[in-house]
């Protein structure tokens, strides 16, 4: 069996913008949520956090605070370290 693929198969693409509101927050801020979703044992301290997004620690922590007025992400207190870690919520990771 021989398929036409080109009028055959019909791939679709999303982008954020088709899942989320442009609006809803900037392209650091959505960067910060995939690292957060995908470090399954919130190991991430925000410096660590701020490299993987690629923006300096200011600029991170800007976008944080508007993904928890927006209740994405929480912060929390690693015990042995002393150091903050950003969570998702589980609103956050509903998104995701």
């Amino acid at each position: 069996m021989k398929c036409d693929w080109r009028n055959e198969v019909r791939v679709e693409c999303f982008t954020r913008a088709d899942l989320v509101p442009p609006t809803m927050f900037g392209e650091a801020a959505w960067d910060a949520l995939l690292a957060l979703y995908a470090d399954e044992h919130n190991e991430l301290t925000l410096d660590g956090l701020s490299g993987l997004v690629g923006v300096p620690a200011p600029s991170l922590q800007k976008s944080l605070v508007g993904l928890e007025r927006q209740r994405l992400v929480r912060g929390e207190l690693d015990h042995d370290s002393g150091k903050i870690r950003a969570v998702l919520t589980p609103g956050g990771q509903h998104l995701l």
